[in-house]
């Protein structure tokens, strides 16, 4: 056998692949298995003649790999000592050249164009602008006075876009221009419908630019004039608001107040009556909407000055709004101005700020202002989860203010000490303000400052009536069954079976029946609330059933009414923390024998526990009752949970 071939790392000259080669191969052309094209294949280091062992190239002398075909950096062929073909040459090029090369040709673009442009302005400067090759325009100030009359002299739609599209660009500019053109204007008395709605569109671009140069005075003298106009007063309004005339505060917030009052109706209207009878309803309540949005915008504006008591006057309002349709207990009015003291410009995003100047618009107000703004703002804070431990500091600044108060005031203080703290003054509960008796005021003043002498006035307001009511077929069956549900036991446990049929639940009204604070409660109203909101699964009640569950007051069976009715809650929820029924006792049954109330009472809550309670009833052996009462409250139970859920029968 011959030596043994060895295999020689070699580069192709052409594509640089790495390739490997016989040792025999050496000196011999070769086509490049990548590229294709051929070349000499070097010799191995000790095959290469002196010039070569010198390594260095013959035309730049850089130092150069004993086996290299070409110079890397001037590439030159070593063998010949002639450079490489152009072609070639640019293909060993790397990518970072070439990088560098696109680099400085677009660094040179860009200094060719800055210096043109240089250099143009400099020639402009020197000999001025080029003339144009038509007559001699009119100047710009007399361009925008007849743009801005053409506007007001409009008669259609066309006509109004076509001069504010004069006005386009240079409507800050123009502002003057448009106010005099609006005051010439408004020496007309009479206009028609399109030429209103042409001043409204000058008006509205005298409010979009309240920086614009010229005299402020003027522009709000002008719109104090449109605002005489009803069909204008709106738009006057809100314009001047939103230039800072704070002489407009009174009339904007009630104009505000108006559209939004309109708005709560209308919502109410279309959620509570038949579609096909106020198909208008729909337009008239989005074009409010838009009023109240717009007016609420120039109030923002107003609100941006700390000299202006703007939060503290609408906070008084609060209380008036309790009469409006489409809120509770001042909810809706509540939401507006909170969103009304957000920084201009909020967006759908959240941004911290949007909360925080609300919140500390209202806690300003709570400390500096009115009582009755006072006690407004600290409601309001207390609606939002947040603000709730906000609100109840605010307490004590409320209490401090009742002794130097007026009647009205003093009602208004107590009622919201009363959310506030979670505390009942007098001798029944507060729905309202004005349901504040001066029991109650005495009661608070006390609690506050035990030491102080209570300030009563000798008369205070009384509640108002509604002025309009918009009830569902729900609400106004609802009525009929709470008036049904006093009438003796038999009427109450029809009226249960009719309010659970009809599927109305756990209602306001049926809550309020619930309220522990009622010291002489009718005993089937009672029953029958305890009932309803068991069934319907209310679980807001339970702070309401465990204080008469220990109602010392009561009949011992009310009590354990309201105990198998917590521990329905406890059944659907799985864990039996109420302890039911280990201290469950009924006391004399004769009442439950003879239907006054009736076991079905203590049937539906049983049924509404499910049969887990059923079965906890059955097994359990350590509770205060007969075997007799036991197996008549199963037999109950057993009996309204078949009425909820029939068990099929065979044939």
């Amino acid at each position: 056998m011959g030596p043994a071939r060895m295999a020689l790392k070699i580069r192709c000259p052409h594509c640089l692949k790495v390739l490997l080669a016989e040792d025999d191969t050496a000196g011999q052309p070769r086509p490049c298995p990548a590229c294709g094209r051929t070349f000499t294949v070097p010799r191995p280091l000790e095959s290469h003649s002196p010039a070569r062992a010198a390594a260095q190239c013959p035309r730049c002398r850089a130092e150069v790999a004993p086996t290299a075909a070409y110079c890397h950096r001037c590439h030159t062929d070593l063998a010949t000592g002639r450079r490489l073909p152009l072609g070639q040459r640019l293909r060993l090029f790397t990518w970072r050249f070439w990088a560098g090369v696109a680099a400085c040709g677009i660094v040179a673009v860009v200094i060719a164009v800055v210096g043109t442009q240089v250099w143009l302005s400099q020639q402009q400067r020197r000999t001025g602008p080029a003339p144009l090759p038509t007559t001699r325009a009119a100047p710009a100030t007399d361009r925008w006075l007849d743009a801005a009359r053409r506007l007001l002299a409009a008669e259609s739609l066309d006509g109004r876009r076509a001069a504010l599209a004069e006005l386009a660009g240079a409507e800050r500019e123009s502002v003057d221009d448009v106010t005099r053109a609006l005051s010439d204007a408004l020496e007309v008395r009479s206009a028609t419908y399109e030429q209103v709605l042409s001043r409204i569109a000058a008006i509205d671009l005298l409010a979009r630019h309240p920086d614009a140069p010229g005299e402020r005075a003027a522009r709000i003298s002008v719109l104090a004039r449109a605002q005489a106009d009803p069909k204008l007063r709106d738009a006057a309004l809100r314009a001047r608001g939103l230039l800072g005339d704070g002489a407009v505060l009174d009339e904007l917030a009630a104009a505000w107040l108006d559209r939004l009052e309109r708005t709560l109706f209308l919502s109410s209207l279309v959620a509570h009556s038949p579609a096909e009878r106020i198909r208008g309803a729909g337009p008239i309540t989005e074009q409010a909407q838009r009023d109240a949005r717009r007016l609420g915008e120039a109030l923002l504006r107003l609100g941006q000055d700390d000299g202006l008591p703007v939060y503290e006057r609408m906070a008084e309002r609060f209380w008036d709004t309790w009469a409006w349709l489409g809120q509770r207990d001042g909810d809706a009015y509540a939401a507006q101005l909170f969103d009304l003291a957000r920084p201009a410009g909020a967006s759908m995003e959240f941004r911290p700020e949007d909360v925080r100047r609300p919140r500390d618009v209202l806690r300003r107000v709570s400390e500096t202002g009115a009582p009755s703004a006072r006690a407004a703002a600290g409601l309001i804070l207390s609606t939002l989860p947040q603000y709730r431990t906000l609100g109840q500091r605010v307490t004590q600044t409320l209490g401090s203010l009742l002794a130097t108060s007026d009647a009205g005031d003093q009602q208004r203080l107590v009622y919201a000490i009363g959310k506030l703290s979670g505390k009942t003054f007098g001798t029944r509960a507060i729905a309202h303000p004005l349901d504040v008796t001066p029991e109650a005021v005495d009661a608070a003043q006390r609690w506050i400052d035990a030491g102080q002498r209570p300030v009563v006035h000798a008369a205070y307001p009384q509640p108002p009536r509604l002025a309009r009511r918009v009830l569902s077929s729900a609400r106004q069956e609802e009525e009929v069954l709470l008036a049904e549900l006093g009438g003796g036991w038999e009427r109450s446990a029809s009226a249960v079976q009719r309010w659970l049929g009809a599927g109305l639940g756990s209602t306001p009204r049926i809550r309020a029946l619930l309220d522990p604070s009622r010291r002489e409660p009718d005993a089937s109203v009672l029953s029958s609330a305890i009932v309803i909101a068991t069934a319907s699964g209310d679980r807001s009640v339970r702070g309401a059933l465990d204080a008469w569950r220990v109602a010392p007051d009561q009949a011992e069976w009310l009590r354990a009414l309201a105990y198998t009715a917590l521990a329905a809650f406890d059944a659907r929820e799985g864990r039996w923390t109420s302890g039911w029924p280990s201290e469950l006792t009924l006391g004399d049954t004769g009442r439950l024998d003879a239907g006054t109330p009736g076991w079905d009472y203590f049937g539906r809550i049983l049924a509404a526990g499910g049969p887990a309670m059923l079965d906890r009833l059955e097994r359990s052996r350590d509770a205060g009752l007969s075997r007799e009462a036991r197996a008549k409250l199963l037999a109950a139970g057993r009996a309204a949970l078949e009425r909820e859920q029939p068990v099929p029968r065979r044939p």
